[in-house]
């Protein structure tokens, strides 16, 4: 479970929180058929609506809601609910729940009777310098470690005294009707079912219960992202529309498709990127909305600060209190597109949490060079601000992190191994990670696309004019597999009316493994 409150204005940034997951606890086959309305959504005509979301994890949402100061109808402004169903049942037992109410504030509720083991639910809080924990069912609170049990107050005996001596009512009628409205969203949601092939069945008879593959770390992504399993794009997901704009052309499949990125999650900044590229052996050498990093989209072009908003996604590094959610996420849309025999040239605008625009962006795509063991796309863009006033594009390392200058052109490469990143002079994540170079390649063993065992490629960025050349490569191997051109290293760069920031690069996708002069033939 998560709530944060959203910035008040656009000059000021009001307090910010987080909150983790709300809890699971496995549910066997006895407990679906204990009665006859157990896991239905009708009975006999008249809605029953049980699930995980209105049964035994329903004390969660309610608290959170109480917790945040939602408690009538008119405090909420959207629910979203992604409902899922592993059991053979009609109701839910995997869920998401994200509500967004009056004061900014959003609830979101991670759900499920099908993790492998019983976990204690809890709300969880986290502001901007600390946070909270609240175990719900064993009236234990914790605070950056320190623990501590609170009498409960006995609602019973509430209600009689409020019904003897007048005494107000510590949970009214009146303050139900937030969770109702949550709970009429669940009734109007029919939930998704969960493909078997990710599901695993534990025990026997009646104590046989299923379990989703990796629901334990799902719940904890979903909640920590503010994202929906579907936004997450996990397997078993239902899925988001996603819009292919572009498909560059290759001698086989098609070398990379651009999609609009628009059912990626709020918290991950949505955008336009390059997935899938291919070799032209057919090997996939981008990921996207990996468990580590949701907010790593193939291909992409993304800054973590522009004028204090986060077209990264994830986190934000703030100076002195490191990485924090902030509601501080912008997008990307695309506004048109010119096909061109060879690629296009898109319009963009980047648009702020408020709903301006912040940014405009002039992007083009060409295929250089294709041939049966190779092809080279020519990626370019150009930042414009879009009013008369400058705009300061930086990220991490402008704002302190030294070494974490990423933002720009960034590639998430998919699982990988026997990897060799280099460039025509240094070798290793550490020697290359930083510095400024002709190209920077990256060999590896990639899963071959028809039986999934190892096949070799090589991939390779380099700049293709002086101010790309002038920016340091940004290289992870150790933590995720992903390199990038760091347009603000260690300082933010200004991009004005009559000044735009343009850079350009060559991408470079190839069976095998290249030899360093193939690279820079190829890349030259």
């Amino acid at each position: 479970m998560r709530f944060e409150p959203s910035p008040r204005t656009a000059s000021t940034s009001g307090p910010s929180g987080r909150s983790g997951r709300s809890g699971s606890g496995p549910r066997d086959r006895a407990y679906w058929e204990r009665s006859r309305w157990a896991g239905r959504r009708k009975l006999d005509g008249v809605a029953v609506v049980d699930g995980v979301t209105t049964n035994p994890l329903a004390h969660a949402t309610a608290t959170a809601l109480a917790i945040a100061g939602t408690t009538a109808v008119a405090d909420i402004t959207q629910v979203t609910a992604d409902l899922y169903r592993a059991n053979a049942i009609e109701g839910d037992d995997t869920s998401l729940l994200r509500v967004s109410t009056t004061r900014g504030i959003r609830v979101t509720a991670g759900l499920t009777l099908c993790a492998d083991e019983q976990v204690d639910p809890y709300v969880e809080v986290h502001g901007r310098r600390r946070s909270a924990r609240f175990f719900y069912t064993e009236d234990v609170v914790e605070i950056d470690g320190r623990s501590e049990r609170f009498e409960r107050d006995d609602l019973f005996e509430n209600l009689l005294d409020h019904r003897d001596e007048g005494v107000a009512l510590l949970s009214p009628l009146a303050a139900s009707g937030a969770f109702v409205a949550v709970i009429d969203a669940v009734g109007r949601t029919a939930p998704h079912e969960i493909d078997p092939a990710f599901v695993s069945p534990r025990g026997e008879g009646p104590a046989r219960r299923l379990v989703v593959d990796g629901i334990e770390d799902a719940v904890v992504r979903a909640v920590d992202a503010e994202a929906t399993f579907a936004e997450l794009h996990l397997p078993w997901a239902r899925r988001t529309v996603h819009e292919v704009v572009l498909t560059l052309p290759s001698t086989g499949s098609p070398l990379a498709e651009l999609v609009d990125g628009a059912g990626t999650a709020r918290s991950s900044s949505p955008r336009p990127y390059l997935h899938p590229i291919r070799t032209p052996g057919g090997v996939v050498v981008t990921d996207h909305h990996p468990a580590d990093h949701d907010w790593h989209l193939g291909v992409s072009v993304a800054l973590q600060d522009v004028d204090g908003t986060n077209f990264w996604g994830g986190r934000t590094y703030t100076p002195g209190e490191d990485y924090i959610w902030r509601d501080d996420h912008g997008r990307i849309e695309i506004v048109r597109v010119e096909h061109l025999a060879d690629g296009a040239v898109l319009d963009m605008r980047w648009i702020g949490p408020d709903g301006g625009v912040v940014v405009r962006e002039r992007r083009e795509l060409r295929v250089m060079h294709r041939d049966d063991r190779s092809a080279v796309i020519a990626l370019s863009f150009e930042l414009a601000p879009a009013g008369d006033r400058t705009v300061m594009l930086g990220g991490p390392g402008s704002n302190g992190r030294i070494g974490g200058g990423y933002g720009g052109l960034a590639w998430r490469l998919p699982a990988c191994a026997d990897i060799d990143v280099r460039t025509p002079s240094a070798r290793g994540e550490e020697a290359v990670h930083g510095t400024v170079a002709p190209w920077l390649a990256w060999s590896a063993a990639f899963a071959d696309p028809t039986d999934g065992r190892p096949a070799e490629a090589t991939v390779a960025l380099a700049p293709a004019d002086d101010a790309s050349a002038a920016d340091p490569w940004f290289v992870r191997v150790a933590g995720y597999p992903g390199i990038g051109a760091a347009l603000a290293w260690d300082r933010a760069v200004a991009a004005s009316p009559d000044a735009p920031v343009r850079r350009a690069y060559r991408l470079l996708v190839a069976d095998g493994r290249l030899t360093d002069a193939e690279v820079g033939a190829l890349l030259a």
